[in-house]
């Protein structure tokens, strides 16, 4: 949470008084009655940064985001899974799930991990090798876009497939890691995902913005390394530049490779559940 309104929100609905609010040096101070200060900075680019160091209201620092041990969200050790490839309709949907403990946490921050949808391509490939040198151990679950599209007809809704993606990844590293609790970027419900883990052992942990998370923030960036990995292996192979996303670049790209391939061949490089695949199919331009 790194908003003041919704923090001083929250600090009313849970009865917390705030005695005290001062600036400080690039940010602002709330010093609580009996529970320590929070601090809230913001840097020259908007960039705001929670500080509950000072609050020593363990209840409190859940409800803001930090674990007890101060960690975002879940402390080590913790496996952290999120995924690549939801939104795009080209290439394949992968999940990943990466085991973390208190030392390799450490060395994940200290390296500069972060969401990898702050970063760029060649900034993803070099701490893919950081990460996997930090943490051997992690699982990818990979579904093309042809696999996809077979399982999609038994379960047709992205999110289900999704659910049995990071329940595979995080299974097996559950399994090889001996840690079972695990921290998932929400994109859908506990019932649902904790369906899916039905019998595995697994305690799950569900939070937006879950990124802010190292082991989760590792995860991220081997999904995505892996996804555009065979982004561009699809480009070499058919000789039409595939790009990530869904927009009119993606719908030029199909409708190239369509005409040169067929419009039964989408169903290799692309999700065919994606709205484009109908836009593209029924506009008559391949």
């Amino acid at each position: 949470m790194d908003n003041l309104k919704d923090i001083k929100a929250l600090l009313s609905s849970q009865g917390y008084a705030v005695t005290e609010e001062k600036q400080i040096p690039y940010g602002v101070q709330l010093k609580l009655k009996e529970a320590g200060n929070i601090r809230l900075y913001t840097n020259k680019k908007g960039k705001s940064t929670l500080d509950l160091s000072h609050l020593r209201d363990e209840r409190l620092k859940g409800l803001l985001g930090a674990s007890p041990g101060g960690y975002p969200l879940l402390e080590p050790p913790l496996c952290g899974s999120d995924e690549a490839g939801k939104g795009d309709w080209f290439g394949p949907l992968v999940a990943a799930c990466v085991y973390c403990d208190e030392k390799m946490y450490s060395a994940l921050a200290s390296s500069g991990i972060r969401d990898s949808k702050t970063l760029s391509d060649a900034r993803i490939e070099r701490l893919r090798e950081v990460i996997t040198d930090i943490c051997p151990v992690y699982t990818l679950v990979e579904l093309s876009p042809a696999a996809f599209n077979r399982m999609y007809p038994s379960c047709p809704n992205m999110n289900t497939i999704l659910e049995k993606a990071h329940a595979r990844a995080a299974v097996r590293t559950a399994e090889r890691s001996g840690c079972s609790r695990l921290l998932v970027d929400q994109f859908t419900s506990g019932q649902k995902l904790g369906a899916a883990l039905s019998g595995s052992g697994i305690e799950l942990h569900l939070a937006h913005r879950a990124e802010e998370n190292m082991a989760v923030a590792a995860a991220s960036i081997l999904a995505r390394s892996v996804y555009k990995k065979r982004l561009d292996e699809m480009s070499e192979k058919y000789a039409v530049e595939f790009c990530p996303g869904a927009g009119s670049a993606a719908d030029e790209a199909a409708r190239t490779f369509a005409a040169r391939y067929g419009q039964e061949a989408l169903a290799e490089v692309c999700k065919l559940n994606f709205r484009n695949t109908r836009k593209v199919t029924e506009d008559g331009s391949c």
